[in-house]
């Protein structure tokens, strides 16, 4: 029994020793900590010292005085008092017991590393009058969720909020120029951020690796430049707004963004293909103009919303068969049911004001398309099981059942790409063929062209490889790059005397084409023009051609004969290779 009565004596004289009150100063500032309620307040004029780490046990700890490795442990709320203006680099660094933080009105300033690894602070209010964070202030805050920025602010320093992985949305106030580098690199719950109306720069890595983020909000009109990797990693952004104001994009901004389809520019850069910006931002669907408010999937149709409240497809996803699309769809971007094989009727709603290019073409076992009649940008006139661009009679979309009307100008871009079809009438009033609009219609084997032809457009059979002739009309005056390229079966064309400029490539790998005759007015033969025409055996090069470009008859095995004119000033490398 006095056994017993010792150890719980004991007990009792060790719980009572734990429970005290630790105080000092620190320069301009005075502590009190208790030890039993984790309570610690400062008070004291003006600074607090800067501080650094020490590593004690295997444990890094503040060398601030009530933050070292004999009290950290106790640290649960800090009260800091009216007259404090900054608080000190490290001052409660590894204080991971630290819940709870009351900032004063005086307050400036929070110093570099302030509240490093305080992995138990979930919330904390920034009082007005603090105007900057050093680096690294909330490093490594792991618990923190929610963090209240004053309007003061005019700085976030680099890593400021690094690794706070538990932080799920932040407000950026006005008054802040510049995102520095890291700034919530990791923050992997990071859902949101409002950038503020002042923003001139993100720097490099600032979002780095926050997988959670899906929008920027209020992308102001005065931020100028984006940094490399600002948001590599980002893997749930899905739409970014380019302010008119922004002048540079660093390599790789959005490397790893794979989610990121919709970049909306407002900006003067470009961003074709081939360009420096395109590989910025390569994994975009769309790029365009118009202010995107949200985006959503239907039936495996994704489309962004603007701000009309209209949506805009972008992407297919699925196999759809019969599509008919939503009443509030607008537009159709480019390539959105390209090589589609699933797809066999197609009907466009009245509402729809825009399709992007080559949106149908390559969908093969296509057989039905129709246009509501209300609709005033499209029709399907005639019942031609097509879609025709009504202000400038352009058909821009057809299947293996059309008949173009005889009102039709224009055969557009990827019209017919890889259709099955055997045969097709082109009415006269027709004045172009456009890039690619009958390529790879592998079944073609005749097509008649109209008098009221004038340009064939680049690849505009390609691949028409049962094509065995065709009667180029007089008012062509030239032939695109790749015109005929890879028609095996063509034996015979009959050029115009209006013809002027055979393109690059334009009969490449016509391996079946024994004679051609090209017309007085000829002045140029494109590059490769006829390279692998293997059974071509003779040709008169007229006499207005002054030039022959570098592979012009490259491999045409079978040349025996060629007459070379004197006007011909320069003749391109290897022009004549492999004509043994």
């Amino acid at each position: 029994m006095k056994k017993l009565l010792s150890i719980v004596l004991l007990a009792w004289l060790s719980s009572w020793a734990v429970a005290e009150t630790r105080s000092g100063t620190d320069g301009n500032i005075s502590w009190t900590l208790d030890t039993e309620s984790g309570l610690l307040t400062l008070s004291g004029q003006g600074e607090m010292n800067y501080h650094c780490l020490t590593f004690v046990n295997n444990a890094f700890y503040s060398t601030a005085p009530w933050a070292g490795s004999d009290n950290s442990q106790y640290v649960k709320t800090v009260v800091i008092q009216p007259g404090v203006t900054s608080i000190g680099g490290f001052a409660f660094s590894y204080c991971t017991s630290l819940t709870s933080v009351d900032l004063p009105t005086t307050l400036t300033t929070i110093g570099k590393e302030a509240f490093e690894d305080c992995t138990s602070l979930s919330s904390i209010v920034i009082p007005e009058g603090v105007t900057s964070f050093e680096s690294f202030a909330f490093y490594e805050c792991t618990s923190l969720t929610d963090i209240k920025l004053p309007s003061t602010l005019t700085n976030l320093d680099w890593y400021t909020f690094k690794e706070c992985t538990s932080l799920t949305s932040i407000d950026i106030p006005d008054g802040v120029t510049m995102i520095g580098r890291e700034v919530f690199y990791h923050c992997t719950s990071l859902t949101s951020v409002t950038a503020p109306a002042s923003l001139e720069s993100i720097d490099e890595n600032a979002f780095e690796g926050c997988t959670s983020l899906m929008y920027v909000q209020k992308i102001p009109s005065t931020l100028s430049f984006i940094d490399r990797f600002a948001f590599k990693g980002c893997t749930s952004l899905a739409v970014f707004t380019l302010p008119e104001s922004l002048k540079d994009i660093g390599l790789e901004a959005f490397y790893g963004c794979n989610s990121l389809e919709i970049i909306v520019n407002h900006s003067t850069l470009s961003f074709e293909e081939g360009t420096r910006n395109y590989q910025v931002v390569c994994n975009a669907k769309v790029i365009t103009t118009q202010d995107v408010v949200g985006v959503g999937e239907q039936d495996g149709l994704k489309y962004y919303v603007t701000s009309d409240d209209k949506k805009h497809i972008y992407q297919n996803t699925g196999t759809p068969t019969a599509l008919t699309l939503m009443d509030d769809c607008v537009e159709i971007c480019k390539m959105v049911f390209k090589s589609c094989t699933s797809l066999t009727s197609v009907t466009i709603p009245a509402g729809v004001t825009n399709i992007g290019a080559v949106a149908f073409g390559g969908c093969k076992n296509l057989t039905s398309i129709s246009v509501d009649p209300a609709n005033t940008c499209y029709d399907s006139r005639d019942n031609c099981n097509a879609i025709i661009e009504t202000a400038t009679n352009t058909l821009i979309a057809g299947c293996g059942n059309t008949i173009i009307p005889s009102t039709v100008t224009s055969i557009g871009e990827d019209a017919f790409y890889n259709f099955k079809m055997t045969s097709i009438t082109i009415p006269e009033g027709v004045t172009s063929i456009r890039k690619n609009a009958f390529s790879w219609c592998s079944e073609l084997t005749s097509i008649d062209l109209p008098s009221t032809l004038t340009s064939i457009g680049e690849a505009a059979f390609k691949g028409c490889s049962a094509l065995t002739s065709i009667d180029i009309p007089a008012g062509v005056t030239s032939i695109g790059n790749s015109a005929f390229d890879n028609c095996p079966c063509l034996t015979s064309v009959d050029l115009p005397s209006t013809l002027t400029s055979i393109g690059k490539g334009a009969f490449d790998s016509c391996s079946a084409l024994t004679s051609i005759d090209l017309p007085a007015g000829v002045t140029s033969i494109g590059e490769g023009a006829f390279w692998g025409c293997s059974a071509l055996t003779a040709i008169t090069i007229p006499g207005g051609v002054t030039s022959i470009e570098k592979d012009a008859f490259q491999e045409c095995t079978s040349l025996t004969a060629i007459t070379i004119p004197a006007g011909v000033t320069s003749i391109g490398e290897a022009a004549f290779y492999g004509c043994m």
